[in-house]
């Protein structure tokens, strides 16, 4: 029984690296064949990225193959600012599908025409007149616009970004976050354009303590509406009318 066991065993073994082998040879062997030479390619999951853009950044050699390793021609294409990673699909027998995940806009600089920046700060080539954008402003300087790599641009898209993983309900309110004299920020919140002054960076039990007592105020004046929240003194939450 031993050895009936056994001689199974290794008849499984080598059933598998034999198909292991084959797995690993045939698509070096299929590499070569015309009939598997790459003339299609097809963007999936990309909303911001266009076909032109992606294959201007691909560096897909003559006469590839469907079978060939797609990582030497995908390094440029991850290197470009909306590429966040791509997986590779093989559509038999002459194209390939990308499937890509795309960096996503955070929100939007005047500089002076409304640029897309991400999370990072960093612009982003998205022509906003051709996709809708509802987005929250960033204004590093209230008197001057500073181009989407200043410091303080990345310092507002980074607070964002985090409040926005904190609270995406308030973010969703948010119409604008702009830079204030003495490191203070100004938030501009809700239709009416409520101002919300505090000192980055806002954490998130601070401001459901905030977004409470206004809440509270709106019910106890109803016909005094709040024109300011002012978060910047330790423990307190100041509200203006």
């Amino acid at each position: 029984m031993r050895s009936a066991l056994a001689k199974a065993g290794l008849v499984a073994v080598t059933a598998a690296g034999a198909i292991a082998l084959v797995v690993a040879v045939v698509p070096r062997w299929l590499t070569g064949m015309e009939i598997f030479e790459v003339h299609g390619i097809r963007l999936a999951g990309a909303r911001f990225l266009t076909v032109e853009d992606a294959l201007g950044s691909l560096a897909l050699p003559p006469g590839a193959s469907v079978w060939d390793d797609p990582d030497p021609w995908l390094e440029p294409l991850l290197r470009h600012p909306l590429v966040v990673d791509v997986e590779v699909e093989r559509n038999l027998p002459d194209s390939l599908v990308l499937h890509v995940t795309e960096t996503q806009p955070i929100a939007l600089v005047p500089m002076p025409t409304l640029d897309p920046v991400d999370a990072g700060g960093r612009r982003l080539p998205i022509d906003p007149s051709v996709h809708r954008l509802d987005l929250p402003l960033l204004r590093a300087d209230a008197a001057t616009s500073e181009t989407a790599d200043s410091g303080r641009v990345r310092l507002l898209a980074r607070e964002l970004d985090r409040l926005g993983e904190a609270d995406p309900s308030f973010v969703a309110e948010l119409s604008e976050l702009a830079w204030g004299g003495g490191g203070d920020v100004v938030a501009r919140w809700g239709d009416a354009g409520l101002a919300i002054y505090f000192r980055p960076p806002l954490r998130a039990a601070r401001l459901r303590r905030a977004m409470a007592v206004l809440g509270d105020a709106t019910h106890r004046f109803p016909d005094r509406p709040p024109r300011a929240v002012d978060l910047r003194f330790q423990e307190q939450v100041v509200i203006r009318f």
